[in-house]
């Protein structure tokens, strides 16, 4: 979430679903349950369900994504962009590392 700032509106509706249901619901919970146990559950459901709204936004390339990357470094490399000896060096590997990343985001 903290690299996709599309997923800001999506942490903000959790919030506002959350309280536009759970707002009536307490009354009726408190008389049951102690305030200290509600606040408690509230909490504790609240980091869950950040944990895993931030392994749902997490960005894994799929395969067109990466032939398309592919194909983008070997025109680079057929028009001369990228000569043959920079497709080996580690800088270069790292390069398309981050360009890759930037792709994704």
């Amino acid at each position: 979430v903290l690299d996709n700032q599309a997923a800001y509106s999506v942490t903000g509706i959790i919030a506002l679903v959350a309280g536009l249901v759970m707002a009536p619901l307490y009354p009726i919970l408190n008389k049951r349950i102690p305030r200290r146990y509600l606040y408690i559950g509230g909490m504790i459901s609240m980091i869950v369900a950040y944990v895993l709204l931030v392994f749902m936004f997490k960005v894994k390339i799929s395969e067109k994504m990466h032939d398309e990357i592919v194909e983008q470094l070997e025109a680079k490399l057929a028009s001369g962009e990228i000569s043959d000896e920079e497709a080996e060096t580690v800088e270069t590997v790292e390069a398309v590392n981050e360009k890759a990343k930037t792709l994704t985001e």
